[in-house]
Order: C-alpha cells, then structure tokens, then sequence
C-alpha cells in the first residue's frame, strides 16, 4: 500500500519551508481570515451543550459561515443530549425531525417540523435547551453550593454543608417547587414559559444529587484508576513471557454463539473472550477460505513494502515498535453482487461489524483492506518482526471522534510454526491464531459514543519461524462516499487544516466542520 506523508496542510504549501514565527503568525492570520473570523480571540476551545426536552428526536447541523451550507453532525433523541467541541461565533441549526411512521413532527396540530438557530457566545460553559416547537434556551450549568438565592441562605443551611444528604435533597425539591408555584400562580398552565420554574427545581434536585453521590464516586474512580495503572505495568511486564511461550493457548471463551448473516449463507461460531460496551473481543472461525486469502496476498503484491506508524505530526513513519511488511487492497464493489474475491470478504466484514455495534456499516468511505507479512528468523532474532503494543483507534475512554477508527478486522491467511499469536495485554485475553479464523474487536460504546479505555490495546507477538500472513480491515463510523476516510491525517485533523501546538488543528480552514475535535495523538495501525 502506498501511503503519501499527510503535513496537515495544503498541497501548495507542502513544500515550502516556515522557519520563522513570522510565518507561524501569518497562517494563524490567513486561517483566521479563511474562517471568517469565527474563532474566538483566545483560540480555546468551547464545550456546548445542547439538551432534547422537546417533543421528538432533532438534527443538529453546523452552519458553514461563508456559503451558508448545513453540514450534519448529530441526531439528538429527546431527553438526552449532545456535546459539541467549538468556537465562539458558531452557528448551529437545529431541526425537529419527523416520525418514520406518519412524517409529522412534534405534538402540533399542524404537524409543522420546526427549525431554530443558536450562536455560539464566548462563554466557557453553555447549556442549550430544546423544547417543544423547538424553543432555544440558554442556561448556564448549576454550581451545587451556590443553588439559593440571597433571601433563600437560610434554607436547610444548604451553603453551610460540605455535602448534602438524600434528605437535604429532597427538602431542596419541595422548596424549589413551592417557589415555582408560587412564581407560576398567574401562569397558564399551557403556556410554555409556566414549565420553566419547575424544570429549573428538578435541574436543582438532580446537581444536588449530583453533589450527593460526588465524594464516594471519587473514592471509587480513583482506586478504580489505581488498580487500572497496577494492571497495566503487570501486563506489560508478563507479555514478553506470553509471547515466547508458544504452548500458551487461546484465552477461555466468556460465552459462545453462531453468525450467519454474510451473503455467502454460512453459519459461522463466534468464540466471545471479552464482552464490555466498549471493548469486545470476538474470534470467528472459518472467516476467511484459502482461496479469499491466495486472492487478496496476490492483489497486494504491487504495493507491498514497509509497514509505517503515525509520525505524531499527521504523516507517517518507519518505528522498531512494527516491523512487518504490508500491502493495500482496493475491492471492486458492485451493485449485483457479482464481486470479486476481496469484495466479498469486505462485505462480510462490514455485515459483522454492523451486527456487532447495531450500526449500518458500508464500504463507502472506509480504508482498503491490508495485507501484511510477517517472517522469522528464530528465537534469537535481536528484531523479530512483530507489532509492539498500540491501539488501533483511540483508546483513552474520550468521546468518539468523528470519520475515526472504531473497529478492528484482522483476519489470519498464514500461521507461522512459532509465535505470531495476538495478545490483549490489559484485558487479559490471548489469541492463538488459526488459519481462516478472524478476530474482530471494537472500541466504542455505541450507545454512548465514548472510547475503551486500554482494554482493546494489543500486540502482535513476535514471529519466530515460518511465516505469518494476516489482513486487516479498519472499520470507521461516519464516513461517506463524499466523507471519506482520506479527509482525516493520522493525527485525525481534517487533512486540510492548521495543525498547531502539537495535539490541536485550527478546524475551520477552507470552511471544514469542527467534526475531528478533540484531537490526541493516533497510531496508524
């Protein structure tokens, strides 16, 4: 597979040299410009809310400032919400979205799908709220000591405590709401305005709450998070001996079940060695036949060379962390079905993927298949070829981040006499390869859009003789054919804008959503 170094900037500027802070200073200038000025003068990054308490589920699009052009983001169901990472003086619409059955919105009688705006200000903290008709609110987000007004202090002693109790809470709520009451006494009950005062002691309730539940939840985060750095120098320490001992097996099934939803028919047994929202491990036998791997080995050859990682600037380089050889496959997918060897394996890994994480996966946008080789040359090998211990998407327990890896495919074509087997370190879970067999694991909680946090972290142990042979197919979420993968680097900034600081990129460049936010360091695997 060739793969071109990505320099997080446009192909005119690629080759030209910025020593100077002058330089620096004026593509900051010329970004800014491109932006229209929608980034605020500090440059930080703005964290908003925008919370469903209407009547049905909603669009939120991102207004590109020049064209006036919606580019989607997110659907919100009600009463949940979505985060966005932005800027001061982005514009977002929101849009009441119809029911699947009847096409009608929302409650009114004229079954009108409404549509608002919201403008990002420059506060810190913004919580927006929908509500029916789709009315926009801005509320800023409760400070659990300082609830009461300044005639209410002496009620419960609330500014007082160090932390509330359950009954402090509810005493709380009864007399939020008897304020609401009274506040509301004139009010129709129909109209909207008359549901606020009580929204807002039901909002004071759940911080109190909140407040309540604190101290022993971080209690219990941090030595979650002591046992979690144990756990991890203990494996990293114990890999070197998994790995050499060729006698270890494949770890214990948590449970087992079948799959037979590929379009070739066949019933396949799916081996569960790890089953957490966020972290599943899967091993599949006979995913793949001998004539489906000879096929893509074969259609991989012209691009075979030395497999690279992330540089840590958005391109790539040569790391003793993976040494291997590697090569791209492009499938040729058709309409009728009547595809080629390697698009029909394709399929397959997106028909499992997409029963897995209950998503709708497809080909369009997504990165080609891989084939990559791996050859001993003993157990004294000073460098064996082998894959260090890395993640294959982000793994840091953050939220997804738009068009990034969520999945794994790793397919094995060529099992070698020793070694070569793939090792989860952190969850305990190892994988003695088999020809044909396939392992999938994902890092995402589609539920909740948030990352594993290090369980899915993986190594391929070294390879000690004969040869080992896999292929690889990386799953991501979001892309589109017009979307595709290629529009982010490895370090997942658009491809088209500024990177800058080391783990930042100015988002709006060339009029780009600020979908690849927040951006950490991503191994390319």
């Amino acid at each position: 597979m060739t793969i071109v170094p990505d320099r997080s900037l446009p192909r005119s500027w690629q080759s030209r040299s910025m020593p100077s802070l002058l330089s620096l200073f004026l593509l900051l200038l010329l970004a800014i410009t491109f932006c229209g000025g929608n980034a605020n003068s500090s440059g930080a990054r703005l964290v908003v809310e925008v919370h469903n308490w209407s009547d049905g589920p909603i669009q939120i699009n991102w207004i590109n400032p020049s064209t006036r052009e919606a580019s989607y983001l997110s659907d919100v169901d009600e009463d949940t919400y979505y985060e966005i990472n932005t800027f001061a003086g982005h514009e977002f619409e929101l849009r009441e979205m119809p029911d699947e059955d009847t096409g009608a919105c929302g409650s009114d009688d004229d079954e009108t799908c409404h549509i608002a705006y919201l403008t990002v200000s420059d506060e810190e903290e913004q919580q927006y709220r929908v509500l029916s008709k789709m009315v926009v609110t801005l509320h800023e987000k409760y400070d659990p000591y300082e609830w009461l007004d300044d005639e209410d202090e002496d009620v419960n002693g609330w500014k007082e405590m160090e932390s509330p109790s359950l009954e402090d809470c509810r005493n709380l709520l009864q007399e939020r709401l008897q304020l609401a009451k009274e506040k509301t006494a004139n009010s129709a009950e129909a109209d909207e305005s008359a549901q606020y005062p009580r929204l807002e002691a039901f909002d004071a309730y759940y911080a109190c709450l909140e407040a309540f539940a604190a101290p022993s939840l971080d209690v219990i985060k941090n030595e979650i998070e002591f046992e979690r750095e144990i756990r991890t120098k203990i494996s990293g320490r114990m890999e070197t001996i998994t790995c050499r001992d060729d006698t270890v097996q494949s770890s214990p099934d948590v449970h087992v079940r079948t799959w037979n939803g590929s379009a070739d028919g066949v019933e396949r047994t799916i081996h569960v060695k790890l089953d957490r929202p966020a972290s599943r491990i899967h091993v599949i036998e006979n995913f793949v036949s001998q004539e489906e791997c000879d096929d893509m080995e074969e259609d991989a050859m012209p691009t075979m060379g030395a497999a690279f990682v992330s540089d840590g600037s958005g391109g790539i380089e040569a790391s003793a962390a993976r040494k291997a050889r590697q090569g791209g496959i492009d499938p040729e997918f058709e309409e009728d079905h009547d595809e080629e060897l390697s698009a029909r394996v394709a399929q397959r890994v997106y028909a499992y993927a997409s029963h897995v994480l209950n998503k709708t996966i497809t080909y369009e946008g997504q990165e080609q298949l891989v084939s990559i080789q791996y050859a001993g040359r003993g157990y004294d090998d000073v460098e064996p070829d082998q894959y260090k211990a890395h993640c294959d998407g982000a793994c840091d327990g953050e939220r997804y981040s738009w068009g990034t890896r969520a999945a794994t495919m790793l397919m094995y074509c060529t099992i070698p006499e020793h070694g070569g087997h793939t090792n989860f370190q952190n969850a305990n879970v190892h994988v003695k390869p088999e020809r044909g067999a396939a392992v999938f694991f994902s890092y995402i909680n589609t539920e909740t859009d948030m990352m594993d946090k290090g369980l899915t972290q993986h190594s391929g142990c070294p390879t000690f003789e004969g040869e080992k042979k896999i292929v690889t197919q990386w799953i991501r979420l979001g892309v589109t054919e017009d979307e595709p993968w290629t529009r982010l680097n490895t370090r997942r900034c658009l491809r088209d804008t500024l990177c800058l600081f080391g783990d930042w990129c100015l988002p709006c460049l060339f009029h780009y959503p600020p979908r690849s936010l927040p951006l950490l360091d991503l191994p390319l695997t």
